[in-house]
C-alpha cells in the first residue's frame, strides 16, 4: 500500500500533465502502482491499531458492575479492580466507564389525593398586552385539581386573582363552597408575553 505522501505526489503530477511512465520513474514505483493509485476514489485510509490496555482483563467485570449498579463511582471501581491486581491509572478507568455507564431509569410516582382534598394554584404576571386599544398589564390565575386534574384558568387586569367560588370538578367536594380543602401555591413573576390576554 502506498503512503499518503506518495498518493499526493502521484495525483498532483498526473493533474499537471506528467505521464504515468514519468511518474513511476520519478517516484521509483511501478506503472501499475501509479495506475491503481489514480483509480482510487480518494487517499489511502489508515486504521490505527489499538494497543492492549492494562484495563482489558477487568473490562468484563466492570461492565457487569455497571450493569447492576450504574451509580458506582470510578473511585469505587478503581479500588475494586486494584484489589484484583490492576496496575493502571484511574484515568483509563474513567474514560472506559464514561462510555459504558448507562443511567438507571427513575420511576415517576404520581402524587394522588382524594376528591376535593387538594389543588395547586398559580398566579402570574403575563406582561403588557393591548386590551381594547390600551396597553394593559395582565395577570393570570390557574387552579389544577389534584384528583381530577381539571384545570381552571382566568385572567384579570388587577393583582387580585379572580378565584372561582366553585371550580368545575366531576367529583364532589367535602366543603360547602365546593373548593378544595388545601391549595399549594407557586407564585410566578411572569409568563411568556405571547399568552392570550382577556378581551
Amino acid at each position: 500500500m502506498i503512503r499518503l505522501e506518495e498518493w499526493v505526489d502521484i495525483v498532483s503530477m498526473h493533474k499537471a500533465g506528467v505521464s504515468i511512465s514519468a511518474i513511476a520513474r520519478e517516484l521509483g514505483i511501478s506503472r501499475n502502482t501509479v495506475k491503481a493509485t489514480l483509480r482510487r476514489d480518494g487517499p489511502p485510509e489508515y486504521h490505527r491499531r489499538q494497543k492492549p490496555s492494562k484495563l482489558d482483563p477487568y473490562k468484563p467485570y466492570l461492565l457487569e458492575r455497571l450493569r447492576e449498579f450504574p451509580e458506582l463511582s470510578a473511585k469505587r471501581l478503581f479500588d475494586e479492580i486494584r484489589a484484583q491486581g490492576y496496575e493502571g491509572k484511574i484515568s483509563i478507568l474513567k474514560d472506559f466507564t464514561r462510555e459504558h455507564r448507562v443511567p438507571r431509569k427513575r420511576t415517576v410516582v404520581r402524587f394522588e389525593t382524594p376528591p376535593g382534598e387538594q389543588a395547586q394554584c398559580d398566579y402570574a404576571e403575563l406582561g403588557l398586552h393591548e386590551v381594547r386599544g390600551v396597553p394593559t398589564k395582565v395577570y393570570a390565575f390557574t387552579m389544577l385539581l389534584g384528583f381530577s386534574r381539571y384545570l381552571y384558568t382566568s385572567s384579570s387586569r388587577t393583582r387580585v386573582p379572580q378565584t372561582p367560588s366553585s371550580p368545575p370538578t366531576p367529583a364532589p367536594s367535602p366543603t360547602s363552597a365546593g373548593c378544595p380543602v388545601a391549595c399549594s401555591t407557586t407564585m410566578r413573576k411572569s409568563w411568556p408575553s405571547n399568552t392570550h390576554a382577556p378581551s
